[in-house]
């Protein structure tokens, strides 16, 4: 009796959050029309030649005038500094203000370390910085949608949620899967939770940014987003989300490499939003876990059991179906046929974050300490 209460309660709140999300209508276009700030557009690339040769040339969607884009590489010996400059000298040849710079980064988190150094170099005369990894293609990232909520004072930042759009390995389409079509993909998860930031391709104001002591202070940080976001709201400030979302072209990888990046991603959850991490299993990553609970509780109620496991299995469907049209991509069998595949993923990736505090990034391996900052392996200080 308790197994079938157990059963029913956790399929009607999973079932009530995918229905949660057809609710959820589009915001209607600004009719304004905001005079565009002045932009430092940082791309903080590392390594992946083949990748940046591809992603790094491309110019955003609806550009404004005032834009400055750096590419931003530790030092020339890394193998990001011959595609950044091939990438700079191109668009220089389009009109475009672009260089690349040697930040020297040496943070334990390099990114944070890397756009800190840039921003204090090249910042003094601008308004906005926007930051777009270097694995997404800008030519897919509407630039104007994304500043138009600081332009008009209506945020002090905002980010754009991204997608993996060009998959080779299993791994590739159960990442894409996770990002395209699940609840866990952030075009459906920051419907879900207003207070989402995720830092693939953001924008924020000089001046909110210097509010919170500027982007140096966020460097022992994994979660340099969350904890950007929270330090925002903790001043009344506001963060927003663009619904269209960006293309990441990263490729190639294993199923280790991909367990790993969700697993940091999920490190992040449980140091600095606990709560947050419970509702992987319980809601995000659910549905393996009811199907297996109607398996176990067949034997006892064995019509409720197939009723339940039916609801998850359409609802769990239904959020493919919702992620893909969200992200403007067709929806094929192969799409569906991931959906449990990508859950697991993120199961065993919940199942990581809880046994250990060492993160693998790039090249380096760093502990997340007990207040959530980085610090070295114990092998590495």
């Amino acid at each position: 009796m308790a197994l079938t209460i157990a059963l029913a309660v956790w399929t009607t709140i999973y079932v009530a959050t995918c229905v949660r999300l057809l609710g959820r209508r589009r915001p209607a276009p600004s009719t304004h029309e905001p005079s565009m700030p002045r932009l430092l557009l940082v791309r903080p690339c590392t390594g992946a030649p083949e990748l940046l040769a591809r992603t790094l040339p491309t110019r955003a969607i609806a550009e404004p005038a005032h834009l400055r884009w750096i590419a931003a590489v530790e030092h020339p010996g890394d193998a990001a500094w011959g595609p950044a400059l091939a990438a700079a000298d191109l668009l220089r040849t389009q009109g475009l203000d672009a260089e690349v710079l040697a930040t020297a980064a040496r943070g334990p988190n390099h990114k944070v370390d890397q756009l800190a150094r840039t921003l204090e170099r090249c910042g003094h005369d601008r308004d906005v910085l926007v930051v777009v990894d270097a694995d997404v293609a800008l030519g897919t990232l509407d630039l104007a949608q994304l500043v138009e909520p600081l332009a008009l004072q209506l945020a002090a930042a905002c980010w754009c949620p991204v997608i993996e759009v060009a998959p080779r390995t299993l791994a590739d389409r159960i990442g894409a899967a996770i990002l395209s079509g699940s609840l866990h993909a952030f075009v459906l998860l920051h419907r879900i939770d207003p207070r989402l930031f995720v830092g693939k391709a953001f924008a924020v104001r000089l001046d909110a940014l210097a509010s919170i002591g500027g982007l140096g202070t966020l460097r022992e940080h994994l979660g340099e987003d969350f904890e950007l976001a929270r330090r925002l709201r903790s001043r009344g400030l506001v963060t927003a989300c663009v619904d269209r979302p960006a293309h990441s072209l990263a490729s190639g990888r294993d199923l280790r490499a991909l367990l790993a990046r969700h697993t940091r991603w999920l490190a992040v959850l449980r140091a600095q939003r606990p709560l947050a991490l419970a509702g992987v299993p319980l809601v995000l990553a659910a549905a393996p876990l009811l199907l297996a609970l109607a398996l176990v509780g067949f034997a006892h109620a064995p019509a409720f059991a197939l009723a339940a496991a039916a609801f998850v299995i359409v609802a769990r469907m239904g959020v493919v179906a919702l992620g893909r049209r969200a992200s403007g991509l067709p929806l094929t069998v192969r799409e569906l046929a991931l959906a449990l595949p990508a859950d697991l993923v993120l199961l065993c990736a919940f199942v990581g974050c809880l046994v250990g505090r060492r993160v693998r990034w790039a090249d380096r391996t760093l502990r997340l300490g007990r207040d959530g900052r980085l610090e070295p392996a114990s092998t590495q200080r």
